[in-house]
């Protein structure tokens, strides 16, 4: 990845190599299901920051710092960081944060009030199982045991008891409450979506339709609406109309050549 950015020669392919090796990265440190929890997602940030490290010299690098000094004409371009993150198709550069989306998910667990665990499980199994047996003593008399029904007629057979060891044997595959918890640990949360202002609606091309991409695109507003209104004016800098999209379509869609 480093070879290939020192190699570009301008700064929408250094960009794209940035953004294509983030998403490859991001891709191949898995999905977060709640099994895994927020140490899934630490771990992530953490390897994103030694990622940062190996390409700009610190874990906070800033990649925008990068790009000015990789390329001549941004050193002395008044240059803002919502420039270079706002998306392309918006007006600019498209440059990805991928702590935006690692973020978004985080705090998606602070609404999350659940022990994702196989822990108290063991105590359900031993009340469902005392429960089963004082049913069973009320209805034949017989703890366990097997034999002619009491005051029946005709007999009828009495029901063995399943013992202790016997119903646990049974957890991975006929216990419901451990497989609705196994089903609810795969679960992987949606990303939490920030308040955003009535602006956010009014932009310019449509808003992401994908939940990832729409949070990604609400929190990089509300993270830089003020930077927009202050440096540009407005948070439609520039007419969506006027951008070559055809362009800007074939530059998201261009490989890496390794």
């Amino acid at each position: 990845m480093q070879g290939l950015l020192d190699k570009s020669e301008c700064v929408l392919e250094w960009i794209n190599i940035f953004n294509k090796y983030l998403e490859f990265f991001i891709r191949n440190f898995g999905k977060s299901a709640l099994v895994s929890g927020k140490q899934h997602l630490d771990q992530i940030n953490d390897s994103l920051r030694v990622i940062y490290e190996g390409l700009f010299g610190s874990k906070d690098g800033n990649p925008v710092e990068k790009l000015k000094e990789r390329f001549e004409k941004l050193k002395s371009a008044d240059i803002v960081d919502v420039w270079a993150y706002w998306p392309l198709e918006r007006g600019g550069l498209g440059l990805v944060n991928p702590f935006i989306g690692i973020m978004s998910l985080r705090e998606a667990y602070v609404d999350i009030n659940d022990e994702d665990n196989f822990s108290k499980l063991p105590l359900q199994d031993k009340d469902l199982w005392e429960e089963m047996k004082k049913e069973h003593e009320r209805r034949y008399g017989i703890p366990g045991n097997s034999g002619p029904a009491i005051n029946s007629y005709p007999p009828r057979e009495i029901p063995l008891l399943p013992t202790w060891t016997e119903y646990i044997a049974k957890r991975e595959t006929e216990l419901s409450h451990w497989y609705y918890r196994y089903l609810r640990l795969l679960e992987r949360p949606a990303p939490k979506t920030p308040t955003v202002s009535d602006k956010f609606w009014k932009l310019d091309a449509p808003i992401p339709e994908g939940e990832y991409e729409k949070s990604y695109m609400m929190w990089l507003f509300s993270y830089y609406e003020t930077q927009l209104t202050l440096h540009f004016g407005s948070v439609k800098f520039i007419n969506s109309k006027l951008l070559p999209m055809s362009m800007i379509a074939n530059i998201q869609k261009t490989k890496v050549q390794h």
